[in-house]
């Protein structure tokens, strides 16, 4: 074996070694990086048992801290919460494990770093000592033959091994101490990394958990707990960097503003949507900027509630600047409905053409928009504006943006288009017949009817029942009766069995118009037979809208029994009314019921049951006497006169007086119209019936009481006069204080009177001329003859009249 075969085995060795500390360096790298892996899966999972047990246990406290306030068994619950702690503790307790193990394995790399180091440093003597042994073994074998040889080969070796031996491992160690020095800094760098990330997590665990429990104490209805809990939660982190906390400090703002809108404090609620969007004015991240659009709608909102229009206003013109060019659907569909808004405000201002234009706006901005949500805005602005151009008298430009409507979206598929298209049919129809474009109008109807009379959609079948009770009406108007009547038959076919409630009112509707229109035919007894029918479905019906309708067809029923004599059955059919409906305390029913006690009485008169007549009229005032509405005021004012009249009749003078005093005192200071009539009727039957007193004492010779009766029934007059409006004349009043003066003998002012009284247009003509021939009948004197001459004189001439006006 040679010298030189040894050098390289043992050089062949010292390269095993290099290798070997190569292979170490690189299998503690690997085992860095395994380790950074196992322990960032470790350290997830502890952070996500930790915000799931924080969670539990913020829910757990508040229930705890309820049963504590109710009194009730707090020992289950408490046993859980300090489960749920002992398990919190433990996963923290893990989690500071994990960090301090980190810390520990940073330090053994370094360690085993420093290890490699040592080694190496080792292997370098020994390749010196190799070197040094080989150099002595070539002196001792210098004697021989062999020298040269060996020589050669021994400073071949020393070179190779100087040469190329010393710079691989001197290369190696640079590199590796390089790689050392960068995995050192690697290693650390991540290390601050994670202790910044845990920091964050940390925080935003803290963050959502207060949040969580403010929300817990707002579901519970508890909502100055959740104030205080917002709060606590937007002081301890209002100045994070973080845009995870900075969403979570927007949510707990507009959530505290919505807690004060609830609670009415409209003021805090602006003060509170103010400070959300001053404090994120300038963050471009989409949730927090949804949260800002969503603040200012509600702000204007609330603004409108408090009656703050203006600024209402100024409130939409803010986010329609803040976001009107915002690309994202959800930024763009507050900006739509802002719009619509502000529109429907301004209207209410009064401001109608600043109305149109901004709806006009909203058209323009999202006319062409693809999304349903700005469609269907853009249906409501073109719906509104139509609405507003038939208030400013601009009815076919109304009519021209109906049909813009139906044009854009009657072939949608969407229920939410459909409705205004629906709606803008049956407005344009109703616009055209104030134009007196009657045709036009029923073809409207029609063309409405076409389009959704199969549709399934209840919204829409309201609207083809409006359609076709509209559409009868007009036929009806058109004296197209036998039309009207076919078209509320349809009605009745197609939503006849309907059970929804805005259908049956239609169909209801339709019974009661068809009825009246077959009592105008004169068909009495289909008349009667519609509104039996009318009582049949709806009798029964509990809903105010249908009672209402069942009223109104007994009362009708009633009176045309008894304009086919049938008065009794008429009598019985005012009675079901009032057991229905008596003590019904909505007006809208006790109207009928008071009109039938009133008209039951005077067809009792009519069958000359005057006891009976003055008992009904009695009802109808213990009934309806000290009701303030003035519709029943009206039926008790004209149940007194009645009554008093039916006293005089029955020779009940000082009852009659009675009545009409207490008339006059329930209604004499009365400012409505509507009262003062039956009181103004009250005093002219008093000074009628003192003016008859006063004939009854003048056919007996007594001059002087006559004429004091005669003056007493002046003055009745004059004051029945004050009651009436100074241009609206009475005849019959007029007529009596004529026929007054006459018998006074002031036959001068008494024709002037009579030609008032047979031109006033209340009683005027005929009316007055009949009653003052049939009063020449009561208690007839020589007195009345000079009246005769002058009432006939004074008739020709008022024919004479109207036969030239006629003419």
């Amino acid at each position: 074996m040679s010298l030189l075969f040894l050098c390289r085995q043992y050089s062949l060795q010292l390269l095993m070694g290099i290798a070997l500390i190569v292979t170490s360096s690189v299998s503690l790298a690997a085992s860095k990086q395994t380790s950074d892996v196992q322990h960032d899966v470790d350290h997830s999972w502890v952070i996500q048992q930790i915000i799931q047990l924080q969670e539990k246990s913020s829910k757990l406290e508040v229930l705890h801290q309820q049963q504590m306030q109710n009194g009730a068994d707090v020992k289950n619950t408490y046993q859980e919460l300090h489960l749920l702690q002992l398990q919190l503790a433990e996963l923290k307790e893990r989690q500071a494990a994990q960090i301090a193990n980190q810390s520990n394995e940073l330090t053994g790399y370094d360690r085993r770093i420093n290890d490699l180091n040592i080694y190496t440093n080792m292997w370098g003597g020994i390749l010196a000592v190799f070197g040094l042994i080989i150099t002595l073994a070539a002196l001792g074998m210098g004697w021989s033959a062999r020298n040269k040889a060996i020589n050669e080969a021994t400073k071949a070796a020393r070179d190779y091994f100087n040469s190329q031996g010393i710079k691989l491992i001197e290369a190696e160690q640079a590199k590796f101490e390089k790689a050392r020095e960068v995995e050192i800094f690697s290693i650390r760098d991540k290390y601050t990394v994670f202790q910044e990330t845990l920091s964050s997590q940390s925080d935003q665990i803290m963050a959502q958990f207060l949040l969580s429990k403010a929300e817990i104490f707002e579901k519970e209805e508890t909502p100055d707990s959740a104030v205080v809990g917002y709060d606590e939660l937007i002081d301890k982190f209002k100045d994070s960097l973080l845009i995870e906390i900075k969403q979570i400090i927007a949510i707990a703002l507009f959530r505290k503003a919505r807690i004060f809108i609830k609670s009415d404090k409209f003021s805090q609620a602006i003060n509170t949507y103010d400070k959300l969007v001053a404090m994120f004015a300038n963050e471009s991240d989409v949730k927090i900027q949804d949260l800002i659009s969503k603040a200012l709608f509600n702000k204007a909102i609330t603004q409108g509630r408090l009656k703050h229009a203006e600024d209402e206003i100024a409130t939409y013109d803010e986010l329609v600047r803040r976001f009107g060019d915002a690309p994202e659907l959800s930024l763009l569909e507050p900006v739509a409905r802002a719009l619509l808004n502000k529109a429907v405000v301004q209207g209410q201002l009064e401001q109608a053409e600043d109305e149109i234009a901004t709806y006009d706006e909203l058209v323009r901005r999202f006319g062409d928009a693809p999304e349903l949500s700005l469609q269907e805005q853009v249906a409501k602005a073109l719906l509104n504006k139509a609405v507003v151009q038939g208030q400013l008298e601009q009815a076919e430009d109304g009519i021209a943006t109906y049909d813009e409507l139906v044009r854009r979206f009657s072939d949608a598929p969407e229920l939410s288009l459909l409705e205004p298209v629906a709606k803008a049919l049956l407005n344009k129809a109703i616009v055209q017949g104030q134009l007196e474009h009657a045709e036009d109008e029923i073809a409207t109807y029609d063309e409405l009817v076409r389009r959704f009379s199969d549709a399934p959609e209840l919204s829409l079948q309201e609207h083809v029942a409006k359609a076709l009770l509209n559409k009868a009406i007009v036929q009806g108007q058109l004296e197209q009766a036998e039309d009207g009547i076919a078209t509320y038959n349809e009605l009745v076919r197609r939503f006849g069995d309907a059970p929804e409630l805005s259908l049956q009112e239609q169909v209801a509707k339709a019974l009661l118009n068809k009825a009246i229109v077959q009592g105008q035919l004169e068909q009495a007894e289909d008349e009667i037979a519609t509104y039996d029918e009318l009582v049949h479905r709806f009798g029964d019906a509990p809903e105010l809208s249908l009672q209402e309708q069942v009223a109104k067809a007994l009362l009708n029923k009633a009176v045309v029994q008894g304009q086919l004599e049938q008065v009794e059955d008429g009598i019985a059919t005012y009675d079901e009314l009032v057991r229905r409906f008596g003590d019904a305390p909505e007006l809208s029913l006790q109207e009928p019921v008071a009109k039938a006690l009133l008209n039951k009485a005077i067809v009792q008169g009519q069958l000359e049951q005057a006891e009976d007549e003055i008992a009904t009229y009695d009802e109808l005032v213990r009934r309806f006497g000290d009701a303030p509405e003035l519709s029943l005021q009206e039926q008790v004012a004209k149940a007194l006169l009645n009554k008093a009249v039916v006293q005089g009749q029955l020779e009940q003078a000082e009852d009659g007086i009675a009545t009409y005093d207490e008339l006059v005192r329930r209604f004499g200071d009365a400012p409505e119209l509507s009262l003062k009539e039956p009181v103004a009727k009250a005093f002219n039957c008093r000074g009628f019936d003192l003016m008859c007193a006063g004939k009854k004492a003048l056919a007996n010779g007594n001059t002087d009481l006559a004429e004091v009766y005669f003056r007493q029934a002046l003055g009745q007059f004059e004051k029945g006069g004050t009651y009436l409006e100074p241009d609206i004349l009475d005849g019959t009043l007029k007529g009596n204080q004529a026929y007054t003066n006459a018998l006074l003998g002031n036959l001068k002012q008494a024709e002037l009177l009579y030609a008032d009284a047979l031109r006033a247009p209340i009683n005027g003509g005929e009316i007055v001329h009949k009653g003052t021939l049939e009063d020449f009948n009561i208690h007839p004197v020589p007195q009345d003859e000079p009246m005769k001459d002058l009432v006939m004189q004074q008739w020709k001439m008022w024919k004479d009249e109207q036969d030239q006006t006629n003419g």
